[in-house]
């Protein structure tokens, strides 16, 4: 990644990082509003533009058709998951805020939950880390926290409050 030198801002552009959840290596890539899951085997992308849809791959063409979900492979699309959690949820609205809202309204949870939405900021905390320190980070995702950070990596993880707020 890189880190702007003059400016404003000093977020982190350009990502292209490399990581590994147990076994299972894949890359984080600067991109537009999607996600795409690289593996030895090709790539499948989703957008939020795109809707939702369950884990039931007949339902993945209607996405496909909106350009919503992708894949270097075609093919690929139509491998069932095993029965898990569903991966791809459906959902009446596209839009964060209406779905946030709607969720509240109707005492249900929003289409993406705080659980997934610390596990993705959790990704981009880390490699901002690995960026800023130009090292490898490793993390413990039940203590949620660092293994063996180095100095630079546990710097980043709090700063001094201004006063008069205090933890």
């Amino acid at each position: 990644g890189d880190i702007p030198s003059k400016g404003l801002f000093d977020t982190v552009f350009n990502w292209n990082m490399k990581i590994k959840f147990g076994e299972i290596p894949f890359k984080f890539q600067t991109g537009s509003d999607r996600t795409r899951f690289i593996g030895e085997n090709g790539w499948i992308e989703i957008s939020r533009s795109a809707g939702l849809a369950s884990n039931d791959p007949n339902q993945w063409g209607k996405i496909l058709e909106n350009k919503g979900l992708k894949a270097s492979d075609p093919k690929l699309l139509q491998i069932p998951l095993e029965d898990r959690e569903p991966i791809l949820k459906r959902t009446q609205n596209v839009n964060h805020i209406d779905d946030f809202v709607r969720s509240i309204k109707e005492g249900k949870e929003p289409s993406s939950t705080l659980r997934d939405a610390v596990r993705s900021d959790n990704i981009s905390h880390l490699c901002d880390i690995a960026v800023r320190t130009k090292s490898i980070v490793k993390w413990d995702p039940i203590n949620m926290k660092l293994i063996n950070p180095t100095p630079e990596q546990s710097k980043i993880l709090s700063r001094t409050l201004r006063e008069p707020w205090t933890l």
